[in-house]
């Protein structure tokens, strides 16, 4: 900027008394980088800089927009948006987050900034460039949601894990840290399962998992820290030693074929409306099926299926995905509990007061207590408390699938009830 153009510019802030960013504008550039929208309005909109982005109740930011925000800032700042660079020949003296400011700038009028608001094309441009079209768009409560159930939210915001979902990444990550592709595993599953069927952002967390496989495969080959311990064994198996710990072994499920069906699945955008946590929108041949064997109402069975396959129906989540009343779902508790399918009890943390009949495990510090009778369906390692394989226990294979799977075991005698099930080992199979 030429001296001339300076002085213009700060002639036009003088006489600005406040600027607002245009919503259009908002939500070009959102469209363009995958940023969310108040982000967008925070960088472009005359942000003031505070201390680790700690923002004044001006801004008018949620909690969770706050949070997201403060992520992405990070994520910005300190050279981070040119460590994607392909070349990386950007001026390093002159940051990815300055850069990217700058191309706000319309090189031919820099008061038009001022006055008119930043140069979108430029800004995607350039994010483009470097980071690629967005793969996919997510609301920044969906970004919270899925970074608290992966149990990341406590990482430093410079971790790539917990920024890096909507982003595309054609070259394959270079680390083998163990962790690394667990957090992230357990991102692209929490996302996944999060999104609707018909969501078309689908195809893209398979190619992320895909991704993540092809990285794990060539990095982590023959890695001094995973064990050859079959999944569903005991959390204190002695194959367990050293570097082997149970908590890092969840990138074998993508690099044994685990996965396999859930990926391809996910490839397909579905012709389904709906919450896909109702049976009666995944699966509703199978609530079907349950209604007939069970002779219960059709409710009655979409909540029963609900309770014998999720590790954590909440009485606030199945209402939600239900789109029941308090009233609707005391109804059916009650038809379920006379006929002794579901049982009364108090578990700290568990969100709901109705359990499967049978023993059951403990919540960890993270993780809510759930029945015993669910834990071959998420391959927890064998112990009192939970052991999830991943934090928060996210879905291993398409829900529809899941339904299925647990119906059919109960048709085949497999049913909860007030039985030891450690007495026998589970050897899950793979989900190919």
């Amino acid at each position: 900027m030429n001296a001339e153009d300076f002085l213009a510019c700060l002639d036009a802030i003088s006489e600005t008394s406040s600027r607002t960013l245009n919503e259009d504008a908002i939500k070009e550039i959102s469209r363009g980088t995958g940023l969310i929208p108040a982000t967008v309005r925070y960088v472009f909109g005359g942000m003031k800089h505070h201390d680790d982005f700690d923002f004044p109740s001006s801004y008018g930011f949620t909690t969770v927009e706050r949070a997201i925000t403060r992520l992405y800032l990070h994520f910005l700042a300190d050279e981070c948006l040119d460590h994607f660079s392909k070349n990386n020949n950007d001026d390093q003296q002159f940051t990815g987050f300055l850069q990217l400011l700058a191309h706000a700038v319309p090189q031919t009028d820099p008061v038009s900034y001022i006055q008119q608001g930043p140069d979108t094309a430029a800004i995607i441009s350039y994010w483009q460039e470097i980071l690629g079209e967005p793969g996919m768009h997510i609301t920044a409560d969906m970004h919270y949601k899925v970074l608290v159930d992966s149990h990341v939210t406590l990482h430093s915001p410079w971790y790539r894990p917990v920024y890096e979902i909507i982003f595309n990444r054609p070259e394959l990550d270079p680390s083998s840290w163990p962790p690394f592709y667990k957090d992230s595993l357990a991102i692209y599953l929490h996302l996944a399962q999060n999104l609707e069927l018909n969501d078309p952002g689908r195809p893209f967390v398979a190619h992320k998992l895909t991704w993540l496989r092809e990285s794990a495969e060539k990095n982590l080959k023959n890695s001094e820290y995973l064990a050859t311990v079959p999944f569903g064994s005991s959390f204190t198996d002695p194959g367990f030693t050293g570097d082997k710990r149970p908590d890092v072994q969840a990138i074998r499920l993508l690099m044994d074929g685990y996965l396999d069906t859930y990926i391809a699945d996910l490839s397909i955008v579905h012709d389904v409306e709906g919450c896909p946590w109702d049976p009666a929108v995944s699966a509703p041949e199978v609530v079907n099926q349950v209604a007939t064997h069970l002779r219960c109402s059709h409710d009655a069975a979409r909540y029963y299926l609900q309770m014998l396959s999720l590790m954590y129906p909440t009485d606030a989540d199945i209402r939600r995905w239900n789109s029941w009343d308090a009233a609707t779902h005391r109804a059916v508790v009650a038809e379920l509990a006379d006929r002794g399918l579901i049982v009364e009890g108090h578990r700290a943390r568990a969100g709901r007061s109705w359990f499967l009949p049978g023993a059951w495990l403990e919540g960890g510090k993270k993780d809510r207590p759930t029945e015993e009778w669910k834990a071959k369906h998420y391959l927890l390692w064998q112990d009192l408390k939970v052991r999830p394989v991943l934090p928060g226990s996210p879905l291993l294979m398409p829900i529809a699938q899941l339904y299925q799977q647990v119906w059919q075991r109960y048709i085949a005698g497999d049913v909860p009830g007030y039985v030891e099930l450690r007495t026998k080992k589970y050897r899950p199979r793979k989900n190919r």
